[in-house]
């Protein structure tokens, strides 16, 4: 893997938007029938810097670099909170192609079932610091 800048990067290479599991899975074990390693970074979106140096580092670690975006209404006490939590999906999907992201896995609330089953399978985390805990898992390799 040679490592690139991310911003030269997405002048190279166009971001995904995938949104069905079955089409995540399949484009996975494509890059991994390569010999490609694949990073995930799961979110629940509104992202912000720190999301951004998660995806910087799987940039630097990985071949390919896939970025969930899905905000999961188990994090959620109150309703209403789930119900006011932003969802600024232009705006990530930009920040994540200038960030040098390959994928970003957008499910729909419907899959909820299936994407929480996608990311407890086993991942390495890269790292943890101030968003671990809001995205409990912060970083892995696929």
């Amino acid at each position: 893997m040679v490592a690139m800048a991310p911003a030269l990067y997405s002048l190279i290479r166009k971001m995904e938007i995938i949104r069905k599991v079955d089409e995540l899975r399949h484009r996975v074990a494509g890059a991994k029938a390569e010999g490609k390693s694949v990073g995930l970074v799961p979110t629940m979106g509104a992202l912000h810097a720190g999301h951004i140096s998660l995806v910087d580092r799987a940039r630097k670690e990985n071949d390919m670099v896939v970025v969930s975006v899905f905000v999961n209404p188990t994090q959620f006490n109150n309703a209403e909170d789930l119900a006011t939590y932003p969802r600024t999906e232009e705006a990530d999907c930009a920040k994540l192609e200038a960030a040098g992201a390959d994928v970003a896995f957008i499910p729909s609330s419907i899959q909820n079932l299936i994407h929480a089953s996608l990311t407890s399978e086993r991942w390495r985390p890269l790292w943890r610091g101030p968003c671990a805990p809001a995205i409990s898992m912060a970083s892995h390799r696929l």
